[in-house]
């Protein structure tokens, strides 16, 4: 593959825009014995240039994070006009027979960048390592149709050898039975993410800590008028405020060949150890500002397809969703390699203070003078989205679209988290209406 993307841009308002990106990737798979061995590779390079704005951005962007003061594998340059880099990646399988492994090994250099032709998963300046091995039994026995259990582990690591990220999971269990349920359970995953790269938002590594998450999901056959999909998770870190859970369902009604509903619950609760408030500079240093965070999101939604004929269909679409987010514990970043938790901070208790207009401010000395401050990151946002199409085809090859997008918004610099009751007050806030007629018309030539 080969891409090019090249820009005029006319004037100083868009010089954070590249000028020209170019990616050029080459990939190849071979298989033998029956398709039960094979290797899979891909190399691919990529090249932006564009103005000293653009190329600096780019630079500083989480992707890259070129400013990190303690990574001896990249240097930030503010007169740069290109970046370049590469990217390779190697995996080795079997994929036959009732034993199964999979092994995977992938980097980035630190310059290379494919944002401009899509997603790109992989933080540049990084190394992967993934293995996995498979049991796989597909002869039904007792209610079991076929299950396979797996073992699995992955390490990330920069390019001067930190070790950013590793996860062990000794066991995940999926079996599908004979009346067409499947089960996934994953009993427990291990992680150690020894160093964070990315918290500090372009300052140092700083030392995290080990954490652990289970889950399971529960299918049932949808090819009935009702069926089902759960899934569920709890983990957490070792340290204060670090844990986490959740659920998510759906419930899917098809009473007939023409008609399909489905309705969805999503809810859980994040917490964060050590979660991103702010970067000051003050009484002459930069200070890395984190605290702990709760966040509790809840969404519901709504789709609803209904063929009323061959020319004519339905669709419907709706999500109401909240989230909001509670930040305590504030510290600064004293010792960002320090093993133990609370060697890595300095708490704040008398020197902080919140002022009636939502600001934080911090006297560092206690000497009555404010030193820095910083807005009361707490949020709590409320959304309601929903989208209503029709669609005619009025004559062979014609079509009209009719296309209404609802939507209600809010959005609030404190913590509410009420459930239930603040998708109720959705309705009350003002709406933003969008209405879409589109026709197509098929000339017969």
């Amino acid at each position: 593959i080969v891409t090019a993307m090249n820009r005029k841009l006319p004037d100083n308002k868009l010089d954070f825009l590249h000028n020209a990106a170019y990616l050029v990737a080459i990939d190849g798979v071979h298989r033998w014995k029956e398709n039960t061995y094979a290797v899979r590779w891909k190399i691919a390079g990529s090249h932006l240039s564009g103005s000293r704005s653009a190329i600096s951005n780019t630079q500083q962007s989480p992707q890259h994070y070129f400013q990190r003061p303690d990574a001896s594998y990249t240097t930030f340059d503010p007169s740069r006009t290109s970046l370049a880099g590469y990217s390779s990646s190697l995996r080795v399988s079997k994929e036959g027979g009732t034993l199964q492994y999979w092994g995977y090994v992938d980097l980035a250099s630190p310059g290379f960048n494919a944002n401009e032709l899509g997603f790109q998963w992989l933080i540049s300046g990084l190394k992967n390592l993934t293995g996995r091995l498979k049991y796989l039994r597909t002869k039904p026995f007792g209610i079991i149709r076929d299950f396979y259990i797996e073992l699995g582990f992955a390490r990330d690591w920069t390019f001067d050898g930190i070790n950013v990220n590793t996860w062990f999971r000794p066991i995940l269990f999926k079996a599908t039975f004979k009346n067409n349920w499947s089960v996934w359970i994953n009993p427990m995953v291990f992680g150690s993410n020894l160093y964070d790269i990315t918290k500090l938002r372009g300052g140092p590594a700083i030392n995290s800590d080990r954490w652990k998450n289970s889950w399971i999901e529960l299918s049932s056959d949808d090819r009935k008028m009702i069926s089902i999909y759960f899934e569920a998770w709890k983990g957490g870190r070792t340290t204060p405020g670090g844990e986490w859970h959740g659920i998510l369902g759906t419930l899917n009604i098809r009473p007939n060949t023409v008609i399909n509903i489905s309705l969805g619950l999503e809810s859980w609760k994040d917490g964060w150890s050590t979660h991103w408030v702010s970067k000051v500079v003050a009484m002459d240093s930069t200070r890395y500002i984190l605290s702990e965070m709760e966040n509790k999101t809840l969404g519901l939604t709504t789709r609803v397809n209904w063929t009323i004929s061959p020319k004519l269909s339905f669709e419907f679409y709706g999500q109401p969703y909240i989230s909001s987010g509670f930040y305590k514990n504030f510290r600064e970043v004293t010792q960002p390699l320090a093993h133990d938790y609370n060697d890595r901070f300095r708490f704040y208790d008398d020197e902080i203070s919140l002022s009636n207009d939502g600001i934080y401010n911090v006297d560092l000395n206690n000497d009555g003078t404010t030193d820095f401050t910083f807005n009361n990151p707490n949020f709590s946002f409320k959304e309601l989205r929903s989208t209503f199409v029709i669609r005619w085809e009025y004559r062979p090859g014609s079509v009209i679209f009719f296309a209404w997008q609802h939507g209600r918004q809010n959005y609030q610099n404190k913590y509410i988290f009420n459930g239930i009751n603040d998708i109720g007050d959705l309705f009350s806030l003002e709406s933003d209406n969008t209405f879409l007629i589109k026709v197509d018309y098929m000339l017969g030539l």
